[in-house]
């Protein structure tokens, strides 16, 4: 079986990191002493399946327009330009299939970070220029940005417990999480495990499908 190496290393002080393997890779679920007490939580979700769709494939994505993120039931569908999709898998299998071969997998290339939690959007502010609230909307929105040097993408899930996913190339990776440690540790950041973000990955999903299933 083929092993990943980790492109991001969170900080000694973070405690000790509860792992265990998937697919390959080595995944952090906790750490021990247990984190409780944080107002934003960084969890590396660098090993989730990643793609950009292009020609029919992004066709297929009710014409999404760049800007817009829309919600798959497993992860999220971006409009990264006109004619290109960027597709985030949260929750599905880890060994993806992608449906054609007009879908370049990006899993390797980009690492991917969640930054949750309710002083969340106040770290993003620290990162970015933009607006990242859009409080005129509730839906989801993705942009493409540039923060402290280098290229991002970023999602606000507009969840009702705040998460904003950040992507960028590998190469990036430990500058990205360093960063966002460094701008929010002050604000009550510390690295959390999976475990945290699946239990708000769960009632995400609950929140989409009563919000789909609300009459438009």
């Amino acid at each position: 079986m083929r092993r990943y190496r980790q492109a991001i290393v969170m900080p000694e002080w973070a405690g000790r990191p509860v792992t265990k393997e998937v697919e390959g890779w080595e995944l952090i679920t906790d750490y021990e002493p247990p984190v409780t007490d944080w107002s934003i939580g960084v969890v590396d979700l660098s090993h989730r399946p990643k793609a950009l769709a292009h020609g029919p494939a992004a066709e297929g994505f009710d014409n999404i327009t760049p800007g817009q993120a829309i919600w798959t039931g497993s992860g999220f569908a971006c409009g990264h330009k006109p004619g290109e999709v960027a597709v985030f898998d949260l929750g599905g299998d880890m060994q993806v299939h992608w449906p054609s071969q007009y879908y370049t997998d990006m899993t390797d290339a980009w690492v991917l970070v969640a930054v949750m939690g309710n002083r969340a959007v106040e770290l993003m502010q620290r990162m970015v220029i933009i607006d990242v609230e859009r409080p005129e909307t509730d839906s989801p929105f993705y942009v493409a940005t540039r923060s402290h040097g280098m290229d991002i993408q970023l999602i606000n899930t507009k969840a009702e417990s705040p998460c904003y996913l950040v992507a960028c190339e590998r190469s990036h990776g430990q500058n990205l999480a360093d960063t966002l440690i460094r701008n929010g540790r002050h604000l009550g950041l510390k690295p959390v495990g999976l475990n945290a973000f699946d239990t708000w990955l769960k009632e995400f999903r609950v929140q989409a499908e009563v919000k789909r299933s609300k009459p438009t």
